[in-house]
């Protein structure tokens, strides 16, 4: 809970803040979780740490790429096209990922793993045109100002004053133009837009 709680800073320990519909963070590229042992009498669980330092959680279906960086727990009723849109993602990339589940994704299965996100492959971002002509992709958070003609991916070791930083902005104005990040950037979401300039 400790480690949960230090990559959701905005969930308190009662999981006061934590909200339907919402992304959590649950593992940070790069960092090497503390390894954690759960004694059971009825199942075992083990999981797998790739080279990168990502825990694998199981089971598994075979044909899931080896360099996936988010995992999604297929629960019983799940389509290929909800999981892919919850995830922001195509249904392409989710059968990229995991070719066991196949095209028309009769491979499915309750209570396993799947790849929704993988380490050096860039998600094609589908756009929205806005009114000021530009095209946004997506996803964004809630909040990012209307007039945005530039765009940065999250990535999963930035921080709202590195990317600042990095796009030669000031940091007042990227919570001006990001206000979904919060006031002190507790609600940056990895692998979603930001806005790094306007018109």
């Amino acid at each position: 809970m400790a480690q949960f709680n230090r990559y959701n800073p905005e969930i308190k320990a009662d999981c006061s803040g934590l909200l339907v519909n919402h992304y959590v963070c649950v593992s940070i590229i790069g960092v090497d979780p503390k390894p954690t042992t759960t004694t059971t009498t009825t199942t075992t669980s083990t999981s797998t740490t790739a080279a990168s330092g990502i825990v694998t959680p199981t089971p598994t279906r075979a044909g899931m790429v080896s360099n996936c960086d988010a995992f999604y727990k297929v629960k019983s009723g799940d389509d290929c096209g909800k999981i892919a849109t919850s995830c922001g993602i195509t249904t392409e990339q989710l059968s990229k990922w995991n070719t066991d589940i196949g095209s028309t994704c009769s491979g499915l299965r309750p209570d396993y793993y799947i790849c929704v996100s993988a380490v050096g492959v860039d998600a094609e971002p589908t756009t929205t045109t806005k009114g000021n002509e530009v095209a946004t992709p997506t996803p964004t958070q809630s909040g990012m100002v209307g007039t945005c003609n530039t765009f940065y991916r999250v990535g999963g070791d930035d921080t709202c004053e590195i990317i600042a930083k990095a796009a030669g902005i000031t940091l007042a104005n990227f919570y001006d133009w990001n206000k979904g990040v919060g006031s002190d950037c507790g609600s940056l979401w990895i692998l979603y837009y930001v806005c790094i300039g306007v018109m």
